[in-house]
C-alpha cells in the first residue's frame, strides 16, 4: 500500500472534482434534449461517478479530517453527513427521471446543488490551507 500526502490526497480529489463537474454540464446539456435515454444514461454515469467518487474522498479522508485541526472531527461527520444526503436525492432524482419525462427541473436543481457541494467541499474539505505537506504552527508554541 503506497502512503501519498496530504497534497497528492488533494490533487487525485480535486482532478475527481473536475470529471464531476464535467459529467455535470453534460448531463445539463441532455436535460435541453427530449432523448430522455441521454437523460437517464448521463444521470446513471453521474451517479456511479459520484458514488465511487464518495467512497474514495470518504476513505482518503476519514483518518485524516479528525486529527488536521481544531474542526476536523466536525469536519468529518459534516462531509459523512453530507454525502449520505447527497446519494439519497441523486437516486431519488435518477428514479424520478426514469419514471417520467417532465423530470428536467429537478434534474438541473439536482446538479446546481451538486456544483454548490463540491465547491463547499473544496473550501471545507480539501482547501490547500487544509491539506498541506507544511507542519502548522499555532502561534501558541504549538
Amino acid at each position: 500500500m503506497t502512503t501519498r500526502t496530504l497534497s497528492e490526497i488533494r490533487k487525485i480529489l480535486m482532478e475527481e472534482h473536475a470529471d464531476i463537474r464535467a459529467q455535470i454540464e453534460e448531463t445539463r446539456a441532455a436535460t435541453t434534449s427530449s432523448d430522455t435515454a441521454r437523460q437517464r444514461s448521463c444521470l446513471a454515469r453521474l451517479a456511479s461517478t459520484m458514488q465511487l467518487h464518495n467512497a474514495h474522498e470518504e476513505a482518503a479522508l476519514k483518518a485524516i479530517l479528525p486529527s488536521i485541526d481544531a474542526w476536523g472531527p466536525l469536519r468529518q461527520k459534516t462531509m459523512l453527513d453530507e454525502h449520505l444526503a447527497e446519494h439519497a436525492e441523486l437516486y431519488a432524482t435518477l428514479v424520478e427521471a426514469s419514471s417520467t419525462v417532465e423530470s428536467s427541473g429537478a434534474i438541473v436543481k439536482l446538479l446546481d446543488k451538486m456544483l454548490v457541494h463540491i465547491a463547499h467541499e473544496e473550501k471545507e474539505f480539501l482547501g490547500a490551507e487544509l491539506l498541506t505537506d507544511e507542519m502548522l504552527c499555532d502561534g501558541f508554541g504549538g
